[in-house]
């Protein structure tokens, strides 16, 4: 009775469900297939649509519509001037070194992209206006000329753009605070010059390399200390007599103080970033080896007169070493505590051959 209850009754809700009017289709309920269908289409569109944006993108660039011009000439040296003068506007990098130069020429201003030029190895004796109109200039190379005495406000136009200037090879003596108008500067080269002295008020924040090796400074300059930013110092072979390191030299990577009449050395008791110590052609004392920073990786004594590098054993990052030219016998049980060290130069010592053929063992022994 049960079963004949329950099919009468599945009976008149089937009458009752087709006199029912016809449901309405729903738009969001899609079969599984369906579901399938419309996500490959609309995946395909997305990446279709994805595509044309990346080719608008690149036209946009090329045309130079956004993010500034981009011109393949930008990583471009030119060094003919009769091509750089066809199309002045895309010439970002000009050549005119060893040209025959006898000043700086007027035809610059007609380069409004420059941003880096060659004038070395010319005869060029001073700067004139015709550098001051290039507002994007970068780079600045004046090696190898005539120059005796700067005027820096030939300059002051570059304030915001000039980063490095390189004037080694030339007859400089001084250097006055007018430099100071180069305030983006980051690089300055004045090696190979006559310098004797740098004024106290010069100060490049933004200075991080110093190149002055080969010039006549009898003292360190304030600049080293007015340049919290610097990394690298070179005052390789001048006539300085004391040397300091403070507070303000922390940042300091690389240090060339060789080939100096030091008499007096020392290092402010800090924590410091140097890797790189050239010592070369100065008068070591022992207690100045003590004062090292432990963070150095490379360092060179060359024609240092050393007897003896045992107070070297706290330079546990130190992985090249050259002795070069001095009177030690032995560096093996020393070399042992640096457990770092790989590479060591040690020609021209007193070191015994059973002592080398144990080094070359253990390490990369040049001579």
């Amino acid at each position: 009775m049960d079963i004949i209850k329950k099919t009468r009754s599945t009976q008149r809700l089937a009458a009752h469900a087709s006199k029912q009017p016809p449901r309405k289709p729903n738009a969001r309920r899609h079969s599984s297939k369906q579901l399938f269908y419309a996500t490959n289409k609309q995946i395909a569109k997305y990446i279709d649509m994805n595509k044309r944006l990346n080719c608008l993108f690149v036209l946009f660039l090329m045309s130079g519509n956004i993010f500034g011009q981009y011109d393949s000439n930008m990583n471009i040296w030119i060094d003919d001037l009769e091509i750089a003068l066809s199309e002045p506007e895309r010439v970002f990098n000009l050549d005119l070194s060893n040209s025959g130069l006898e000043s700086i020429p007027e035809y610059l201003n007609r380069f409004p992209n420059l941003q880096s030029l060659k004038l070395s190895d010319n005869n060029i004796d001073s700067l004139n206006e015709n550098i001051s109109g290039l507002r994007k200039l970068e780079y600045l190379d004046l090696c190898g000329n005539k120059i005796r005495k700067i005027n820096f406000q030939y300059l002051s136009g570059l304030n915001y753009s000039l980063k490095e200037l390189w004037l080694r090879d030339n007859d400089l003596k001084y250097i006055n605070s007018e430099i100071n108008v180069l305030e983006s500067l980051e690089v300055l080269n004045l090696g190979s010059n006559n310098i004797r002295d740098i004024d106290s008020g010069v100060s490049l924040a933004r200075l991080r390399e110093l190149v002055l090796d080969g010039n006549e400074l009898r003292r360190v300059p304030e600049l080293i200390n007015a340049s919290s930013r610097l990394i690298k110092l070179n005052l390789n072979n001048n006539q300085i007599e004391s040397f300091k390191l403070t507070r303000y030299n922390r940042n300091l990577i690389e240090l060339n103080i060789g080939d100096n009449p030091l008499i007096d050395f020392e290092l402010e008791p800090i924590k410091y970033k140097l890797e790189i110590l050239i010592f070369d052609w100065v008068r070591l004392e022992d207690n100045w080896l003590e004062q090292f920073p432990s963070t150095l990786r490379v360092l060179s004594i060359e024609h240092c007169d050393l007897k003896s590098i045992q107070k070297l054993s706290h330079l546990n990052s130190l992985r090249e070493l050259s002795i070069i030219s001095n009177e030690i016998v032995t560096i093996i049980d020393m070399a042992g505590k640096l457990k770092k060290l790989n590479k060591i130069w040690i020609g021209n010592n007193e070191i015994p051959l059973d002592e080398i053929v144990e080094l070359e063992k253990r390490y990369n022994v040049i001579y």
